[in-house]
């Protein structure tokens, strides 16, 4: 790991950021020109012209488009090493063939360099806030990765205590595992002036006991922290869990009490309507990840149906294993194209897809009092657009959401600012050099594969004819 860096606040006497064009996704969606004061990271004043002290530093953003920073709702950075090692298979296959024995295998080392080396690429691609699963072993440097990034996040350790094919290096007692949470919580929430949270993790239901499930709504309840699981995924894990519990996976998340906290679902695929309605009616959030459910054949989540019972959704990319990027704006464009199949080609439009990674997006990780839109108060995150590389001959006439969602891609992305500073520069990360994060990435890999011995990945060396 390194030394840890510390990042500095936005200039203490504020920055204005001059000219351009702020696609701002606040309640009127409105688009201004003009100018942006930040001052200790949060907006104070945004139109087309502002005041500031003289002196103030100014960045000219002239010829560009800015976004708010993109949400995503759900991620595995502890998987990212583990890119390309499970392909070809369906859910529960992939996670005990491949994922869970490499999991097994993490250490605090190996953590920190999955967290750098998926989190760059996530905020390359205009990421600036993310609620990541964490994992079992390994979350202190996990953490430590989040705040050497700079990148908004909560995360917590993944909770599990039962299930067929699960090493038994990744299960506990609940008791024990309970109260390794609650210390890593201790630790580590509210750390860098409040952007780093905690999360607390039960897995899934079928590799949780009633108990552990339990006892996690009861943390998350004490320490106001968010409820973030896997549910309604696959027909097989409906299956799964008819045979563990004896009831539907939503009875069982009622019966737990995961229903009266903030329960944060990925992926949603196999919500019919009664579920949705009861979802919607607790205020849980679906966090739609469409790549990762086309890899692994769990099916197209019917986001209108979601949303028709009041359920509040995001979007993310899941793990570099299962998708296999960490960027969003490829997320919104499929999450589009997929609706478009599913409803017609006039509904979920561009506008709709960038929702889901901003406005909608922090609704679903309950945060859009501070992040999800350009808006005097919140924090200052924002992506900033180079457009003209977006070839259209009419270009002053398309709707900018189209653009962007349609035809732009990480590489239109200039720069990256969380709370009013540059964590990503022109494609690099300040006290980060691309080199050095895929050569540590690299070997952090061949610790783990060293540690976990013989696993069942589908990765084969290609056969070479002369």
């Amino acid at each position: 790991m390194t030394e840890g860096i510390h990042w500095p606040r936005s200039h203490p006497g504020g920055t204005v950021f001059k000219g351009g064009r702020w696609i701002t996704m606040d309640p009127s969606d409105r688009i201004v020109e003009g100018e942006m004061f930040v001052v200790d990271g949060r907006i104070e004043q945004f139109g087309p012209k502002v005041s500031a002290p003289e002196g103030t530093p100014i960045v000219d953003l002239t010829g560009r488009w800015m976004t708010p920073g993109f949400i995503q709702g759900h991620v595995h950075l502890g998987q990212t090493l583990f890119r390309g090692l499970g392909e070809d298979r369906r859910l529960l296959d992939w996670l005990s063939g491949v994922i869970w024995p490499l999991e097994a295998a993490h250490d605090d080392e190996s953590a920190y360099w999955s967290a750098v080396v998926g989190g760059a690429e996530a905020m390359r691609a205009g990421t600036t806030s993310m609620l990541d699963i964490g994992l079992v072993h390994g979350m202190n440097g996990l953490f430590r990765g989040l705040i050497d990034l700079g990148v908004r996040a909560r995360t917590g350790k993944l909770l599990m205590d039962r299930g067929d094919g699960v090493p038994p290096a990744l299960l506990g007692e609940p008791d024990r595992i309970l109260a390794e949470s609650h210390e890593l919580a201790r630790h580590w929430d509210g750390v860098d002036n409040g952007r780093i949270g905690y999360a607390v993790c039960p897995r899934f239901v079928f590799s949780c006991t009633p108990a552990l499930w339990e006892g996690a709504v009861a943390q998350a309840r004490g320490g106001n922290w968010p409820l973030h699981t896997h549910a309604f995924e696959t027909r097989e894990e409906q299956e799964a869990v008819r045979a563990v519990e004896h009831r539907s996976e939503l009875d069982t998340l009622r019966d737990v009490g995961a229903l009266t906290v903030p329960l944060k679902v990925a992926h949603g695929v196999w919500v019919d309507d009664p579920t949705a309605e009861r979802l919607g009616g607790a205020g849980a959030a679906v966090i739609h990840c469409p790549a990762s459910n086309l890899k692994l054949g769990s099916g197209v989540a019917d986001l209108e149906r979601l949303k028709r019972h009041g359920v509040r959704v995001g979007i993310g990319c899941d793990g570099s294993p299962c998708n296999n990027f960490l960027d969003p704006l490829g997320e919104m464009r499929l999450a589009a194209l997929l609706q478009k199949w599913r409803h017609g080609p006039d509904r979920f439009t561009a506008r709709d897809a960038l929702s889901l990674a901003t406005r909608e997006g922090a609704l679903a990780i309950d945060a859009e009092d501070r992040i999800g839109s350009l808006e005097v108060g919140k924090r200052a995150d924002f992506v900033v657009f180079d457009l003209e590389r977006v070839h259209s001959l009419c270009a002053d006439a398309v709707d900018p959401y189209t653009r962007i969602v349609f035809g732009a891609d990480r590489t239109n992305i200039e720069s990256v600012y969380i709370e009013g500073r540059a964590v990503v520069d022109r494609g690099q990360i300040p006290g980060f050099e691309d080199k050095e994060i895929m050569a540590r990435g690299r070997e952090a890999l061949h610790a783990v594969l060293a540690r976990a011995g013989r696993f069942e990945s589908t990765t084969r060396p290609a056969k070479m004819t002369p």
